[in-house]
């Protein structure tokens, strides 16, 4: 998908006073070699408090695109975890592929100075949208997930000088077993990384709490962050995102629901989905 459409004029709207953190995915990493992308990325992100960049880690580009650009996010405080992701690795035959995504994060982390460095790994592997397997392999596929997050977890523990983790579930985690253990997926999560994302996508302040509250109950509970999402690009579902919204209305709610969920002492911040779905509204 291609956004030359998109006008960069991004600071338009002042903003509310913001409650909790927020984040924000930037899947198209290819653009970090053009440095007015870079420009107008950084410029977005002071703009609207965005304080972490979720960034696709392509290992087609160079260390050398990589350092610039988180060299320069690191001097506007700006925080650049790697975003790895794939749904089958969460299977026996993707698995393997896992590993040299981490091999090359850490040849990276070992050649860049401190302020060129990945802050986090940020791993987005979603089994459930594999179909029909995961319905009819739920187990196998949970099991396969928590192979990838045990193997992320130990690299970034022994390999990467104890390198934080976080990750992407669903905001219905507290409805998979975890085979083998006695708890759910949002516990399990809560209990091994440094950071949890529920994806809770709806487009109403009201709807969005609606299905944020279990997650934020139960993270507050085992006394670890709670990161909620929400969603601006268009997924075809009519409640998920504010694909089509104004900006002032998207950041009205915004500023709703992050003043709702500072009620719980769990909550960290917002993931916002994603860079260009944003820029484009209107």
């Amino acid at each position: 998908m291609r956004w030359t459409n998109i006008i960069p004029t991004l600071l338009l709207v002042v903003a509310p006073v913001w409650a909790g953190e927020r984040g924000m995915w930037f899947w198209n990493a290819q653009k970090i070699q053009d440095q007015t992308e870079v420009t107008q990325l950084i410029n977005f992100a002071m703009a609207y408090n965005i304080k972490t960049l979720y960034t696709e880690m392509n290992t087609d580009l160079s260390n050398a695109a990589y350092q610039n650009f988180i060299a320069k996010c690191t001097a506007q405080n700006i925080r650049v975890q790697a975003l790895i992701g794939d749904s089958s690795w969460a299977t026996s035959a993707g698995f393997p592929n896992l590993q040299p995504k981490l091999d090359w994060l850490k040849q990276y982390q070992a050649s860049v100075p401190a302020a060129s460095r990945f802050s986090a790994i940020h791993f987005d592997v979603e089994p459930w949208t594999i179909h029909p397997d995961w319905e009819n392999s739920r187990a196998t596929l949970t099991t396969g997930l928590l192979r990838v997050a045990e193997a992320i977890i130990k690299f970034a523990a022994e390999t990467l000088g104890n390198l934080p983790v976080e990750a992407d579930i669903p905001f219905w985690a507290n409805e998979i077993d975890c085979p083998g253990y006695e708890v759910t997926l949002d516990v399990w999560m809560f209990r091994r990384i440094a950071a949890t994302h529920f994806m809770t996508y709806r487009n109403t302040p009201d709807a969005f709490m609606d299905i944020s509250n279990k997650a934020l109950v139960r993270g507050t509970g085992e006394g670890k962050p709670v990161w909620l999402s929400i969603e601006t690009v268009n997924t075809g579902d009519n409640i998920q995102s504010y694909y089509g919204s104004t900006l002032s209305h998207f950041l009205s709610d915004l500023s709703t629901i992050e003043s709702r969920a500072s009620a719980f002492s769990g909550y960290a911040g917002m993931g916002i989905h994603y860079y260009e779905g944003m820029r484009a509204l209107k």
